[in-house]
C-alpha cells in the first residue's frame, strides 16, 4: 500500500485539481493507495471541498484540525496516523497541496522505493530538476540553506533537504513513532521537515533523489511560510543535532 499524505491549509483553489490529478496518475500506473489529507485548521472551504470529493474517492482519508496548528502539527497527525495503519513495508509519500510537487513523479517516487531505497527525495538540484517562477528572495534562501545543510549533514543521495516532496518506507516512520512518541517532532514549523530527515537518516543510508522542477507559478494560494521565523527554526534545530553530536 502507498500512502499520500498531504498538507493542507486554505487550499480550496488548489485541492480538487490536485487530488484528481493524483488519482489519475495512480490509476493509470495502477499504483494501489490511500490519500490522507490532513487539514489544518483551513479558514476558507478547503474541508468542505474534501468532504465533497470523499463521495467520489473511496481511498480519501481527512484529517482535520478545528484550528490552524501549523506545519508541524500537520506532520505529526498524518504521520502518526499512517504509522497505525500501515505495515513495515508499505510507502509512505508527503507532499504539498499547492500544485507545487509534481504529482507525476509519484510512480518514480513508488519504484525507488520498491527497488530498496528507504527515502526517496524529489530533488530541485539535480539534472533535470530546478525553480520555475520561484521569488528571487526564497530561491536564494534555499540555494543557501540547502548548501549549509549538505556541508552540516552531508549525506549519500540527499540532494534537497528542504522539499516536502519526499517518499519514505513506512519502517522509517513507525521507528520514529515508536521510539519518539509525539516528540518525534519538536519544531513547529517548515523546519519540521527537515528535523523528520535527520531523525530517519540515523536508520538508514539508502536514500536516492530523482529530478522535480518545482513550479511555484502553478501555486494558487499563499504562501505560509514565515521567512525569518522559519530561518530561527533552522539555527536552533540545527544547533540541538551538533549537541548531539558531540
Amino acid at each position: 500500500m502507498n500512502y499520500i499524505v498531504l498538507l493542507a491549509y486554505n487550499e480550496s483553489k488548489n485541492i480538487k485539481e490536485l487530488l484528481q490529478t493524483i488519482r489519475d496518475v495512480l490509476t493509470k500506473n495502477d499504483i494501489i493507495s490511500k490519500i490522507v489529507v490532513v487539514d489544518d485548521g483551513s479558514e476558507d472551504d478547503t474541508l468542505e471541498i474534501l468532504k465533497l470529493l470523499k463521495k467520489d474517492f473511496d481511498n480519501l482519508v481527512i484529517l482535520s484540525h478545528y484550528k490552524n496548528l501549523g506545519v508541524a502539527a500537520a506532520f505529526r497527525t498524518g504521520l502518526t496516523y499512517v504509522s497505525k495503519v500501515a505495515v513495515d513495508t508499505d510507502n509512505i509519500i508527503t507532499m504539498e497541496c499547492d500544485m507545487t510537487n509534481d504529482p507525476c513523479l509519484l510512480p518514480e517516487i513508488v519504484k525507488q522505493l520498491q527497488k530498496g531505497y528507504d527515502i526517496v527525495v524529489a530533488s530541485r538540484n539535480i539534472k533535470g530538476g530546478g525553480y520555475l517562477g520561484f521569488p528571487l528572495k526564497r530561491f536564494i534562501i534555499s540555494k543557501i540553506a540547502n548548501l549549509l545543510f549538505s556541508l552540516l549533514f552531508p549525506t549519500k543521495g540527499m540532494t534537497d533537504y528542504t522539499i516536502f516532496y519526499r517518499g519514505y518506507k513506512a519502517k522509517l516512520i513507525k521507528n520514529l513513532v515508536d521510539k519518539y512518541g509525539e516528540d518525534f517532532i519538536t519544531t513547529e514549523g517548515f523546519s519540521s521537515n527537515f528535523e523528520i530527515f535527520l531523525r530517519c537518516r540515523k536508520w538508514t543510508d539508502k536514500i536516492c533523489s530523482i529530478p522535480l522542477v518545482y513550479r511555484y507559478y502553478l501555486k494558487k494560494s499563499k504562501s505560509k511560510m514565515r521567512i525569518l521565523k522559519n530561518l530561527i527554526e533552522y539555527i536552533f534545530l540545527i544547533l540541538d543535532y551538533l549537541r548531539e553530536k558531540k
